[in-house]
């Protein structure tokens, strides 16, 4: 019977459901959270497995099972989706499911005032081809509202089933390739008469393609008349001709019309495609579509007129539906209807048969509410079972919701006692992770031990240098004096001096000017060993470096491609320790430096300075130009007149040869003339002195004084070796020997320094190991404490 206020209870309902599905809304989001949460924490224990080097942090890691828990999780979102799809609908949802040809159509046009148009039956083939979902509108024209498939739900939950439950290979990844490439042919192991229909039922998209493809790519919902439902739902035209196949894209199809019973409001019928039809995946949408869309089932069955009783795929059907909705006991909200015909029907009288089946449902433990027999096309009788549902559905839809609910929130209770058991474990698993105080220890007093035979050991191949000359300083003394000696500063020849003592006005000029040329090349040449005993020095300093910064060492806190490095580790060393021997010996030895001057430069300058006209004169006695000129105008002036109007500015040589040839002719050896006679005799004497002669002077004096030099040099080619020595030698004794500060003696300095945090990682692996492992401890926390949180039991409750 009709209950009164009926609709008002049902809008009751669905006000009810509202805020649970709020709450579980805000449940799904914090699983969402926390399945983030633990991705990340699986993605980082893989990561600590992977490096862990420990057996019991490494069996404590693969003894954690963040996979399951993730699984558990998404099992539970999925379901709290269906649970909340149930309780934000505007509807009470009553399912429709029946194998094909059934009745099933029929009871739905009959309840619904629509027809055949809208709601395709038929006698022959199976007819509707997908699920609609029809509400009852008051005081409307019928319509409907059609979602299609995309691309990805196409290929995904249409296509892709076929190709693994067919053994197909990998599916097509588009569109373009599902109707470019041929369907693959079945297997072997396969060649039985069910998958070859289901393999035909494949090709069937294929090669209707044409026909539907275009829709996957329009824009959905689309609105449709209710002359043009038929065609996107059903398989066949009215005459039962299979013509139609854009069903082979559609998703849903919603249908609004108003009810036979226009008291009912806020009621929807689910219309299944009849099941028994070779198409893969049919079973798992009507699954997917009970547990979230329905809240109420009529299982439709007619029995055969000529005898009949439930079948295997009647059995199958309850099971199917069963599985639906595990936590909700499918009794409790199904019904069996029992299609019954008349002796004018094309199946006949089957009254008997209902009967006998209604009497032998529970034998096949069909168990649902209850079992009504009615004539499903006759509106009243569908009506009487309609009321039925009804009254079953506003009487116990809270008891079943919360029946659901309460169902859920247990499932949930115990994932989250579940995850937080195991991340208890978790977060103890890295407790001694990143401990190394024993393993510092250690690697410090090898450390010590290799230090200490490294640097006594370099200075004793030091000293085993004392006494030897040291080669790079004698190399470039070697190659200093070469240049002394080649590039001398000497005129290139006689010649040259000549015109530069005619120019000078004598050779003592001459002399001189080429003695400051020699004395201050020279002077240049050795400037050229300026640095050089410090470069040998700084040859061992990088020697120093590189001892230290190598294995087996590895003080890696030097960078030997830095000039100031041995200052800046001073500076480092300061840093940490302040005061201390460790700084002052990397200070000292990174100040020790040497000049040329200092050392070479002043004894080298006493021969250098002996290279003066003063200290090494010419001992010339030749006349001067204005003597000559003088003694010529004496003698001859018109003839001196002619010699000058010949040579302007004639040279010494010229002038001295034109007097003496002048005297010879003119003068007499008597008193008068002995004494201008004297002086041109001895000029002629000395005609001996020339510019070879001076030259060859200024050569000797040169090859005197840088034999001189060389001496020196020489004598200090071993001294680089003992100033290295003496360098090394002080820096042994700071680093390795020095006696107690305030921090404790030497190597309790380097303990301190090397021991810092900071500094520790840069100098060993496994320190930097250990640093890495701090931060992994750091992030792993991070991490347990976001899914703490997240696990908080309060966020995980619905139900008040």
């Amino acid at each position: 019977m009709f209950m009164p206020n009926r609709s008002a209870l049902i809008s009751a309902i669905i006000e009810k459901r509202r805020p649970l599905a709020t709450r579980i809304e805000q449940v799904e989001t914090n699983l969402q959270h926390l399945t983030i949460a633990l991705q990340q924490a699986e993605s980082f224990r893989t990561h600590l497995k992977s490096k862990a080097d420990n057996e019991k942090t490494l069996a404590a890691l693969e003894g954690l099972n963040f996979l399951n828990l993730q699984a558990a999780l998404q099992t539970q979102l999925t379901a709290l989706g269906k649970l909340k799809q149930r309780f934000i609908r505007n509807t009470l949802n009553i399912g429709v499911i029946g194998r094909a040809r059934q009745g099933k159509s029929r009871l739905l046009q009959s309840l619904t005032q629509l027809t055949k148009v809208e709601i395709p039956d038929g006698d022959r083939q199976h007819c509707t081809g997908v699920r609609s979902t029809i509400y009852h509108t008051p005081q409307i024209e019928p319509y409907g509202k059609v979602t299609f498939h995309t691309e990805r739900s196409f290929l995904a939950e249409v296509i892709a089933p076929y190709y693994d439950q067919l053994q197909l290979g990998t599916p097509p990844a588009t569109l373009e390739a599902f109707e470019r490439q041929p369907i693959p042919g079945l297997p072997p192991n396969l060649d039985y008469a069910e998958t070859k229909a289901k393999h035909e039922y494949l090709r069937r998209y294929r090669s209707k393609f044409q026909e539907y493809g275009p829709l996957l790519r329009q824009t959905s919902p689309v609105n449709i008349t209710r002359n043009q439902i038929r065609e996107h739902v059903a398989q066949d035209d009215l005459s039962g001709e299979r013509v139609y196949f854009k069903y082979m894209a559609v998703k849903e199809v919603e249908i609004f019309c108003p009810f036979a019973n226009g008291e009912v409001e806020q009621i929807a019928l689910v219309d299944m495609p009849g099941l028994g039809d070779t198409g893969i995946g049919d079973a798992a949408r009507l699954v997917a579509a009970l547990g979230q869309d329905v809240d109420v089932v009529m299982f439709v069955r007619m029995p055969n007129a000529k005898g009949d009783s439930w079948q295997d795929v009647d059995v199958q059907l309850y099971d199917i539906a069963k599985k639906s909705l595990v936590e909700l006991p499918i009794h409790l909200w199904s019904f069996a209807v029992l299609n019954q015909t008349d002796a004018n029907s094309k199946n006949g009288d089957n009254r008997l048969n209902c009967g006998d089946l209604e009497h032998s449902i529970q034998e096949k433990h069909i168990d649902v509410v209850g079992c009504m027999t009615a004539d499903c096309s006759k509106p009243e009788a569908a009506s009487v079972m309609l009321d039925r549902v009804l009254s079953h559905l506003v009487e116990h839809i809270e008891s079943l919701d919360k029946r659901y609910a309460e169902s859920r929130q247990l499932a949930l209770l115990d994932l989250h006692r579940t995850i937080n058991d195991e991340f208890a474990k978790a977060q103890r698993v890295l407790g001694q992770y990143a401990d190394s105080k024993q393993l510092f220890k250690t690697t410090f007093n090898d450390f010590w031990e290799d230090l200490t035979e490294g640097l006594e050991g370099l200075l004793r191949e030091i000293r085993e240098m004392l006494g030897k000359d040291d080669a790079a300083f004698k190399t470039k003394v070697t190659e200093v004096l070469r240049k002394c000696r080649e590039d001398a500063g000497l005129p290139p020849a006689s010649l040259t001096l000549d015109q530069r003592r005619d120019h000078q006005g004598d050779y003592t000029a001459a002399y001189a000017d080429y003695l400051r040329k020699i004395r201050t090349d020279l002077s240049g040449h050795f400037l050229a060993l300026d640095g050089q005993i410090q470069y040998s020095l700084n040859a061992i300093k990088l020697k120093i470096i590189r001892k230290l910064l190598a294995p087996p060492i590895g003080l890696k806190i030097i960078d030997p491609q830095d000039p100031q490095a041995l200052k800046a580790i001073a500076q480092q060393v300061h840093v940490y320790l302040g005061d201390s021997n460790l700084e002052l010996g990397f200070q000292t030895l990174a100040d020790f430096n040497v000049s040329f001057a200092g050392i070479i430069q002043r004894q080298l300058r006493g021969y250098l300075d002996e290279l003066t006209a003063d200290r090494q004169p010419l001992q010339e006695s030749t006349l001067g130009i204005n003597e000559l000129l003088a003694i010529a105008q004496v003698l001859a002036p018109i003839t001196l007149q002619s010699f000058l109007a010949q040579y302007a500015e004639p040279t010494w040589l010229q002038l001295k040869n034109f007097v003496l040839d002048l005297a010879r002719k003119i003068l007499d050896p008597n008193p008068e003339q002995a004494q201008v006679m004297q002086r041109l005799e001895l000029l002629a004497s000395r005609q001996d002195m020339n510019g070879e002669q001076v030259l060859e002077r200024l050569r000797a004096l040169h090859e005197q004084t840088v034999a001189n030099c060389e001496e020196v040099l020489n004598s200090f080619l071993k001294e680089p070796n003992y100033i290295a020595y003496a360098m090394t030698a002080e820096f042994v004794d700071r680093v390795l020997r020095a006696g107690r500060k305030k921090l404790g003696d030497v190597r309790d300095e380097w303990e301190l320094f090397l021991g810092a945090d900071e500094i520790k990682p840069q100098i060993w692996s496994q320190f930097q190991q250990e640093d890495v492992r701090k931060q992994e401890q750091r992030e792993w926390k991070e991490l347990m404490d976001a899914v703490s949180v997240a696990n908080a039991e309060e966020r995980y409750h619905f139900l008040e």
